[in-house]
């Protein structure tokens, strides 16, 4: 049985990537959703590989992490979500799962698909916006590098443009 407030979650990444976080897990992938699935009518919404929502909504965010061997520590998960000056009015922190499946229990092969809802400020303007995702330690909040790391920050910084509109 499913519960009625959770919205079904992707089985295969709509975005790809290759992603490793130090030497043991590795960012397959990425979905985004409106979760509240009510229309927007903006001209800018049509756009491919933009995700368009109106101030209010939740966006449900599905990562796909591959464990490459057993993780020895529990990291927290993080998803922002930036304006073009960098800013963040809307994230979400936490552990995979809500603790009950912790990185430290992930075993080498380990596909993990989580699910998480960054619910939007009523009151966030309309822009143009990015989402930032990557892993911490959340007793030293230091995060796992990042090979390859382009965004300065040790974050996966996704190419999907979230554009939110006044919703009028």
């Amino acid at each position: 049985m499913s519960r009625p407030d959770r919205a079904p979650v992707p089985a295969d990444p709509g975005v790809s990537l290759d992603v490793r976080f130090g030497d043991a897990i590795v960012l397959k992938g990425y979905s985004l959703a409106r979760k509240d699935v009510h229309p927007v009518q903006a001209a800018d919404c049509s756009s491919v590989g933009v995700l368009c929502l109106t101030p209010g909504d939740d966006v449900q965010v599905t990562l796909f992490w591959q464990a490459l061997k057993p993780v020895d520590r529990d990291y927290t998960v993080f998803v922002h979500l930036r304006d073009v000056q960098g800013a963040t009015p809307a994230q979400r922190d936490g552990q995979p799962f809500d603790g009950l499946y912790p990185t430290s229990r992930w075993q080498a092969g380990d596909m993990v698909v989580q699910p998480v809802d960054v619910d939007l400020p009523p009151d966030l303007p309309a822009g143009t916006y990015k989402l930032y995702v990557g892993l911490y330690r959340l007793e030293t909040m230091t995060r796992l590098s990042i090979q390859n790391d382009t965004s300065g920050e040790n974050a996966a910084v996704f190419d999907q443009v979230v554009r939110v509109t006044s919703g009028q």
